[in-house]
């Protein structure tokens, strides 16, 4: 099992939290975060304060396989928190390198909108 952490790194508190994810052994990196199977909901998040959710990927790691986590964060603060305004998300993608033995960031899929 690996942790994977998130911070909210802002000055007001995130509400409706939803991080979905996917990941494993993937050919290369991934371009999109779409079609994602999993979820972990957070509801509310305080302001530095850090979620946390667990991932299979232990058997991928223990193979020394390049392996990949990601998907988007979605959620709402101070400045959207209307029920019209849209969520803001941020997108995050981190690969396994069995080489150094320690997570890294994609390329890609690292921004938050």
């Amino acid at each position: 099992m690996v942790t994977v952490r998130t911070k909210n790194s802002g000055r007001s508190p995130a509400f409706e939290v939803l991080t979905t994810y996917d990941g494993g052994n993937l050919p290369s990196e991934p371009q999109s975060a779409t079609e994602l199977r999993y979820r972990h909901f957070a509801g509310l998040v305080a302001a530095d304060d850090v979620i946390a959710f667990k991932v299979k990927m232990s058997l991928e790691i223990r193979q020394g396989q390049r392996s990949y986590i990601y998907g988007k964060v979605t959620y709402r603060d101070a400045f959207t928190r209307e029920p019209e305004a849209k969520p803001r998300e941020t997108e995050f993608c981190r690969y396994y390198d069995p080489e150094i033995r320690r997570f890294g960031f994609c390329k890609g899929l690292n921004t938050a909108r």
